[in-house]
């Protein structure tokens, strides 16, 4: 009989490749043996991501890692977030200039930068996640002091990522659940400058960047000049304000070029704003999520479906939910109103489209969302142009469109 220890290294990982992290920890406590031919594993699994709040505790459980040759290797990503009944920074003294802002010079921050830069190699990644920051000076370290400590690691270092997150409302960029957090303006300090050539060369290397915050106008200029400085940019992630329609609207003025991914999430936009936007990237698009999109005119939606087929051969996945146009009742009352597509899986099934790659959010109003990725997007984005309908026209297909359709 074969012992478990006596295994190829090549099945042991096999086999460790398919476990979830405790049970891939109770392989290796199976004997020593076992424990060095599933290392790669064990790394893969759990210290691609490492979570510090940044206190003193926390950080020197990073360095721990770090003095591990056969685990700090495997870290890909660093995920800054903080408890409910914790804060940033806790343990560590941080000096803070009278009008709020963090002082230039924290020595503080020297034992995460020092991780960054030598102890991390192939760490490219930083996602921030954390609740709104309300300005108060009573914590430790707010969520926009955070933000700036990291660019200002890279604009004194020249540090080189790869994928950069804002998270303030708890949610993956593709989701849609409505969050509220955002950046506050009193604590960004006026010695960060973009414009330094060490920091934009470093960042002219980040390929991801999400901001997911509810875009407060005060902050919508320091959003704009990062993603304009990311002139390497392949994958676009924005969320705009629940309050102020027009807080998105600086940032889709620029030219992002060859953007191969784009996430728009509460978004009040006109439509020749985000086709505009959209054009520099007509060659490269692959995938396009809108999510909570309101376009301020109404009649419009069949016509960016039209585009989109006709101007971006490389599109293969779309993501919609609940996109809205707005409407007018009499002179001044203006509405927003729901799209739905009350036909579109007849025409579906009608179709030589398969339905397998299609994954559907139907509601009591009918079909208000989807994902689709496949190589029929032309043809999908047909039947999307043909079947699109604000809900509040009263015909015979939306009525119907309040029963539940049943999936294909």
């Amino acid at each position: 009989m074969i012992l478990i220890s006596q295994l190829p290294t090549e099945i042991l990982e096999s086999i460790a490749s398919l476990l979830n992290p405790a049970n891939l920890c109770n392989l290796r406590s199976a004997n020593k043996a076992v424990c060095k031919k599933v290392s790669a594993s064990f790394g893969k699994a759990c210290f691609a991501t490492l979570s510090t709040d940044l206190s003193s505790q926390s950080l020197e459980k990073l360095d721990r890692v770090a003095a591990t040759d056969h685990l700090r290797l495997h870290v890909q990503t660093l995920f800054l977030s903080y408890g409910h009944q914790s804060e940033f920074g806790n343990g560590l003294k941080w000096s803070r200039h009278q009008e709020g802002y963090l002082e230039k010079v924290q020595p503080s921050s020297q034992p995460l930068e020092d991780l960054l830069i030598n102890k991390l190699p192939n760490c490219h990644s930083v996602y921030i996640n954390s609740f709104q920051d309300s300005g108060d000076l009573t914590g430790e370290l707010s969520v926009t002091d955070v933000v700036c400590i990291i660019l200002s690691i890279i604009a004194r270092s020249g540090l080189r990522i790869k994928s950069f997150t804002i998270d303030l409302c708890g949610q993956h960029p593709w989701n849609t659940s409505r969050g509220s957090g955002h950046l506050y303006a009193g604590r960004l300090p006026p010695y960060l400058d973009w414009q330094t050539s060490t920091f934009a060369e470093a960042w002219a290397c980040l390929e991801e960047l999400h901001f997911h915050q509810d875009l407060d106008p005060q902050i919508t200029s320091f959003t704009r000049e990062l993603i304009q400085l990311a002139s390497g940019l392949k994958v676009l992630s924005l969320t705009g304000s629940y309050d102020d329609h027009s807080t998105i609207h600086p940032i889709l003025r620029l030219k992002r070029p060859n953007l191969q991914k784009l996430y728009l999430r509460s978004a009040y936009i006109p439509q020749r704003l985000l086709l505009s936007f959209l054009e520099t990237s007509k060659s490269t698009l692959r995938l396009l999520s809108l999510a909570m999109v309101y376009m301020e005119e109404n009649g419009v939606w069949p016509a960016v479906f039209r585009t989109l087929r006709n101007d971006f051969p490389s599109l293969t996945a779309i993501s919609l939910f609940y996109i809205k146009e707005r409407y007018t009742e009499g002179e001044e009352d203006f509405h927003t109103t729901v799209m739905v597509f009350p036909t579109f899986f007849q025409r579906l099934l009608s179709s030589s489209i398969p339905v397998q790659p299609f994954d559907f959010t139907v509601k009591k109003a009918g079909l208000v969302g989807f994902d689709y990725t496949g190589p029929h997007m032309a043809r999908v984005l047909q039947l999307l142009e043909e079947c699109v309908e604000p809900l509040h026209e009263k015909s015979q297909a939306v009525r119907e469109a309040h029963g539940r359709y049943p999936l294909p």
